[in-house]
């Protein structure tokens, strides 16, 4: 199963390790604005990153975990909804 993370702060990292410990066939992407975070993840965690939605569906991916600002949380929302992605 493929997916996303989107936002690599502190709870998407959490999320990641969580995936990660229950199921270590996941394929998981991660999608965060700011660079230094997604090198972080990519390296601690050998997660893919992603620059936007659009991107992690053409990769496959099928589900998305948002660990971003609750105040972009509808706007994430309804752009992987529009995308066919299981929130």
């Amino acid at each position: 199963m493929k997916v996303v993370v989107i936002g690599l702060g502190s709870m998407g990292k959490r999320r990641i390790r969580l995936l990660k410990k229950y199921n270590s066939e996941i394929i998981i992407y991660g999608i965060d604005s700011n660079e230094s975070r997604k090198k972080e993840v990519a390296d601690l965690y050998d997660v893919k990153g992603c620059e936007n939605i659009e991107d992690a569906v053409k990769k496959g991916v099928s589900c998305a975990f948002v660990s971003a600002s609750p105040l972009a949380h509808a706007k994430i929302i309804q752009s992987c909804l529009k995308n066919n992605l299981h929130v």
